[in-house]
């Protein structure tokens, strides 16, 4: 998908559903410049969500929410690479779980913004 075409659907999206701004389309980007990225503009928070991750809870949604911005990293299909992982690790980026199943990516993003917003 080319980045005017992301940036069209947010400008609708928007207007259909009444939000007062529109996000924001980045260049698109490799995993490492993504993670360097999110950290750079100092979110708070920056989330990878993968079946292995730390559990999800209450609290941990309470405290990001706390803090500020959140970046959220949905994995790829077959899900992240160890190496991958890793690169989360070093660079501080959480690694949290949805739960025991394996989810398609497209709803892999609804799960995960539920959870963000909502909490479980």
């Amino acid at each position: 998908m080319n980045e005017k075409r992301l940036q069209k659907i947010a400008i609708e999206a928007s207007e259909q559903s009444g939000r007062g701004n529109i996000p924001t389309i980045e260049p698109i980007m490799g995993l490492k410049e993504s993670a360097d990225f999110c950290i750079g503009r100092t979110y708070a928070n920056t989330i990878a969500f993968h079946t292995e991750g730390e559990k999800w809870t209450r609290q941990v949604r309470s405290d990001l929410i706390q803090e500020g911005p959140i970046a959220v990293f949905i994995g790829p299909e077959g899900g992240w690479s160890p190496d991958e992982i890793a690169l989360f690790h070093e660079n501080d980026v959480k690694v949290r779980c949805l739960g025991p199943q394996v989810l398609r990516s497209e709803t892999a993003v609804v799960a995960a913004l539920s959870q963000v917003v909502f909490g479980n």
